[in-house]
């Protein structure tokens, strides 16, 4: 008779896995887990797309974990994406003028990643915040960026809500290997596929990880951000979307 509880264990994760990725109702693959974090950053949703040429993280909701890079070293841009829509969201992008801003942490996978720079998306009430709480950081550009931004809000008595959802692409993945099959998207570090099995099995390996951690994931299907495509790494406020 087989053991209930380890019927009831998680399935483990293929070897030279890094990362797992199931796709919901809205064809988002996304994460099957909650515990991600981006320069200890949280961020409950986490989204793959080998499309995105960057990374794109939602705004923080505790403005104290922006604190760690307040200091001189750190140097903080507003640029716009090319989003889709008539409004682009601003970005704030953090860099590190000496180094990597730090890493992003998957737990569950325990897998990490440097990170040379940070992109936070920013609606309304995130680039007000912005602008009263650090316009020094922001400079006399990215103030301008902001209320300008703000501004066309205004004259059509509208507001662009901030991202629930990071956004992981090239910036990570353009130095792995991702294997997309159906349901599942799974990634491995390039030297773990020269002993790779048949990735079919290893796709059915991944999906039963997924569906697993899935079953506790509250509205893991109907998971969606509406500004979610075509981000660009570093346009300018001014530039047109080409």
């Amino acid at each position: 008779m087989p053991d209930e509880a380890a019927a009831d264990e998680a399935p483990p994760i293929p070897d030279g896995v890094v990362l797992i990725a199931r796709r919901n109702k809205r064809t988002h693959y996304l994460l099957p887990t909650k515990d991600s974090t981006f320069c200890d950053v949280p961020c409950e949703h986490v989204m793959l797309d080998s499309g995105c040429n960057s990374i794109l993280i939602p705004f923080p909701k505790d403005r104290t974990h922006l604190s760690r890079f307040r200091g001189e070293g750190f140097v903080w841009t507003i640029s716009a994406p090319s989003g889709t829509g008539a409004v682009h969201s601003p970005v704030l992008k953090i860099t590190n003028s000496m180094d990597n801003v730090g890493a992003m942490s998957f737990p569950t996978f325990n897998f990490q990643a440097e990170m040379p720079f940070l992109r936070f998306h920013l609606g309304s009430e995130e680039s007000r915040w912005l602008v009263q709480n650090h316009p020094q950081k922001i400079g006399p550009r990215g103030r301008d960026a902001l209320n300008a931004f703000l501004d066309l809000l205004d004259e059509d008595d509208d507001e662009i809500e901030g991202r629930s959802i990071a956004l992981l692409g090239q910036m990570l993945l353009k130095n792995l290997c991702v294997f997309q099959f159906g349901r599942v998207m799974y990634v491995m570090q390039q030297s773990s596929t020269d002993q790779l099995m048949n990735p079919t099995t290893v796709a059915s390996r991944c999906l039963r990880f997924a569906d697993y951690h899935k079953e506790g994931f509250e509205h893991f299907n109907d998971l969606h951000d509406d500004d979610i495509d075509l981000y660009d790494e570093d346009g300018d406020m001014d530039e047109e979307e080409e």
